[in-house]
Parts: structure tokens; C-alpha cells; sequence
């Protein structure tokens, strides 16, 4: 027979009293036995009465529901056989097993949960609140409760997922790799240098016998270059709209014609030698004291 009782949040000034308050707003859940079936369940509302029905009402009927509920250990174990039979890696078996087999049902039968319709969003809010991971790991977990409970609703076991609102404890602190003027200072002394290498049609049709004929180079063919090769006019004309609308002053497109490997090569190497040259590098101007201080050393590796 199920009873009704309180079930006071941990911030309630009102759960040390025996009966319940008056202004307490906890909500209220049902637990007992119902068909043969231990249940503890949440009714969602704070009002006594309506309380009270609601378990009356399901005493009468027998709630067959309840009867054929999944228990949270019938539904890990069925996730795991399924992630065993889907072959995923061990690493990440075994830490869905830690996660689900190890702390979940640790978890429940410590506060004394069976079915797994029990595990709602304030179930498993409280369960991730025993968590001592780091932020990183505890929203890897929580994608793992995720996964499972989605496994529970597309085999109709639980309506919806409870975990897709569940939040990380402490937000992800994200650290840039550079302060915004180093990152500044870094893109000034950054010379960027663009190629595109132009191949005619016809080049590309001797290149592609060649790779045919000879057998050292079969295994540069691929089949769908000849495909792609019926739409040669689209391709040219997106090179086009892609080479005009990212050419700038400072950084422009080099179009360099490479049906003719040599020269496409010598002219490549021109423009970098010429954009070396452009940045006026030299090296570092010895004083007078590191010249003193190298001879002071030179004496001491010499002995």
C-alpha cells in the first residue's frame, strides 16, 4: 500500500517538523508497495489533499504502469550490454561503467532509489552535486547521463530525458592563448603570403593519362577527379568569386600559372624570396658587453 510523505528540499527551514507546515511548499511523494513493486515517486504538488488522491487513485486501479516499471539497475545493465554489442572502445566502456554501474547505483540505493522513473531532473541534480570532478569532467559525464537516458526514452521506459537540462556546477573557465595585444602584436609581424596554382584543362587531361599509364602513379587516380572534371566552368567561376573576394592589399592572391612545373616553381620562390627580403631582417647588433662577456666564456671552454 503506498503512503504519502514529504520529501523537503535541503534549504527547507520546515523539515524538522514531524507533520507537515503549513507554509512549507515541498512537494509531496508517494512510496510504498504497488502490485509487488516497491515505488518512490514524486507527486508535484505540496497540497496534502491532492496529494493523497493522487495515491488513492493509484491504489485503486493497480497502476499497471508502475507494476511493469523499469528498475535503474535493469536499465544500466541493458545500456551496457548495448554499448558491448555496438563495440565501442573499452576506454569508453569502462567509463560508462564507472559512471552508470559504479556511482549511479551506488547513489540510489544510498538514497534510496529502485525505479527509474524516479530519476528526475532533481534526482539527478542532487546525484551530480556528490560529484567532485573538474569542470571538463563533469560535463563529459553529464553527456554520458545524456546518452543513457536517451537510451531509456527511445525504448519508452522513462518519457524524456531528464539530463538535457542538467547543468555543470562551476562554469569552464576559457583562457585565451594571447592577450588581445599580443595577439595584435603577432598579426603585425605576420606576412602572409597566398598561391593559387592555375592548371588549364587540358594540362589536367594529360596529367590524368598519365597517372593511368604509368604504374608508379596509379595511386594518385582517383575516379571522382573525372567526375568532378564535367563541372570544370563551375569550379573556375567559384575560384574566381573566392580569389576576388579575399584578395586584399596587404594579404593579395599570387595566380600563378602551373601547367609548366619549373616555372611555376621559380616563380613561387621569387615572390617569397622578395617578401623576405621585404621584412629588412638582420641579425641582433652585439655591444660591447656581450662581445666582453662571450670572451670571458670563451676563455673558461678553452682551458
Amino acid at each position: 500500500m503506498l503512503k504519502v510523505e514529504k520529501r523537503h528540499r535541503k534549504d527547507c527551514r520546515y523539515s524538522q517538523y514531524d507533520r507537515a507546515h503549513a507554509k512549507c511548499t515541498c512537494a509531496y511523494r508517494a512510496i510504498g508497495m504497488l502490485n509487488g513493486v516497491f515505488v518512490r515517486r514524486g507527486l508535484k504538488t505540496s497540497n496534502y489533499e491532492i496529494a493523497l488522491k493522487r495515491v488513492r487513485a493509484w491504489d485503486a486501479e493497480g497502476s499497471a504502469r508502475e507494476a511493469q516499471a523499469v528498475t535503474i539497475e535493469a536499465a544500466t545493465g541493458a545500456f551496457m550490454r548495448d554499448i558491448g554489442a555496438r563495440n565501442w572502445q573499452d576506454s569508453t566502456k569502462r567509463k560508462f561503467g564507472t559512471l552508470l554501474e559504479g556511482r549511479l547505483l551506488d547513489y540510489a540505493a544510498r538514497v534510496g532509489y529502485r525505479l527509474l522513473s524516479e530519476l528526475d531532473l532533481n534526482a539527478i541534480t542532487e546525484f551530480r552535486a556528490t560529484w567532485e570532478d573538474a569542470p571538463l569532467t563533469a560535463l563529459k559525464n553529464i553527456e554520458r547521463l545524456r546518452a543513457f537516458f536517451r537510451f531509456c526514452v527511445d525504448r519508452d521506459w522513462v518519457a524524456k530525458n531528464p539530463a538535457v537540462k542538467l547543468k555543470v556546477k562551476a562554469p569552464i573557465e576559457e583562457k585565451e592563448p594571447f592577450t588581445p595585444g599580443e595577439f595584435e602584436r603577432v598579426l603585425q609581424a605576420t606576412r602572409v603570403i597566398k598561391f593559387f596554382l592555375h592548371l588549364s584543362k587540358e594540362e589536367q587531361r594529360k596529367r590524368f593519362l598519365e597517372r593511368i599509364d604509368k604504374p608508379d602513379k596509379n595511386w594518385k587516380f582517383s575516379q571522382a577527379d573525372v567526375v568532378e572534371r564535367k563541372f570544370w566552368n563551375q569550379y573556375m567561376r567559384a575560384y574566381e568569386d573566392c580569389l576576388s573576394a579575399t584578395s586584399t592589399k596587404t594579404a593579395p592572391w599570387h595566380v600563378v600559372p602551373a601547367d609548366d612545373k619549373y616555372n611555376a616553381r621559380l616563380i613561387v620562390s621569387r615572390v617569397v624570396i622578395d617578401a623576405l627580403q621585404g621584412l629588412k631582417m638582420s641579425y641582433p647588433k652585439m655591444t660591447r658587453a656581450r662581445q666582453s662577456g662571450l670572451r670571458v666564456i670563451r676563455k673558461q671552454l678553452a682551458k
